[in-house]
């Protein structure tokens, strides 16, 4: 395979995984806020009618749940990052396949959309691990 094929290649994986991924979060993380909501509203009718006790607290501790859920995987945050990482990765095929940009005097086009692409991902890993570390020190407090 040659290096403009191998690189090819490997901005298309990349585009396919951070699209996969940001999808995958941005389902679980509506998910959860639309039975958060729901949850909700079923506290504030259960009150209006006069619903068990017990009821509406099952209602009010699966909100709880879902809520913590949500914050300990983060799933609209990684939804953001990796969108945004799948639209740097789009940008940079853009402008390879028109040569403009930074490939319009580029003297080795694919080595420079090699370069960029790894940059993109570095950054995004960069990003990934201070976001976790930052969350493990809060957790170890």
């Amino acid at each position: 395979m040659s290096n403009d094929n191998y690189t090819l290649s490997r901005l298309e994986d990349q585009i396919t995984f951070y699209d996969t991924k940001s999808q995958s979060n941005q389902r679980k993380y509506k998910t959860i806020k639309f039975c958060e909501i729901l949850l909700g509203g079923l506290v504030a009718v259960g009150a209006g009618f006069d619903w068990s006790n017990i009821a509406i607290g099952c209602f009010g501790l699966l909100i709880i749940v879902l809520e913590g859920v949500k914050n300990a995987f983060q799933y609209h945050y990684h939804w953001m990052s990796y969108r945004s990482t799948c639209e740097y990765l789009k940008k940079e095929k853009h402008f390879f396949n028109a040569k403009a940009g930074p490939y319009l005097d580029a003297e080795n086009v694919e080595k420079e959309l090699a370069e960029r692409i790894e940059e993109i991902i570095s950054q995004e890993h960069a990003k990934w691990l201070k976001k976790n570390h930052k969350t493990k020190k809060k957790s170890d407090r």
